[in-house]
């Protein structure tokens, strides 16, 4: 598998965009190991990978940002709601993010 990459800027969602719009993916997970989800029931590592820590904060602050949260050191655990019904956590350090979907 080729490793892909992107930039953030693209999108909101960015690289995970097609793990969020597959409806047997039920949970994903982001941290600096890279990015796993849950799909029936089993836990997958993604072949997709973030171009630098940069790009991988700056998405997760998106997704918060879409869900009225904020991540920062004054805030650095964040439990948020996306207008889906995704439940969406959070933390700064070590940086990591979880989505649920409803």
């Amino acid at each position: 598998f080729e490793r892909a990459t992107m930039a953030v800027e693209k999108t909101t969602f960015g690289l995970l965009e097609n793990l969020l719009a597959d409806g047997k993916v039920t949970a994903i997970y982001v941290s600096e190991d890279g990015i796993r989800y849950e799909k029936e029931g089993a836990l997958h590592s993604s072949t997709l990978d973030f171009s630098s820590d940069e790009a991988r904060l700056k998405l997760i602050q998106e997704i918060i940002k879409a869900g009225n949260g904020q991540l920062s050191r004054e805030t650095p655990t964040v439990d948020c709601i996306l207008s889906d019904g995704t439940k969406v956590q959070a933390t700064l350090q070590p940086l990591s993010l979880e989505l649920h979907k409803a």
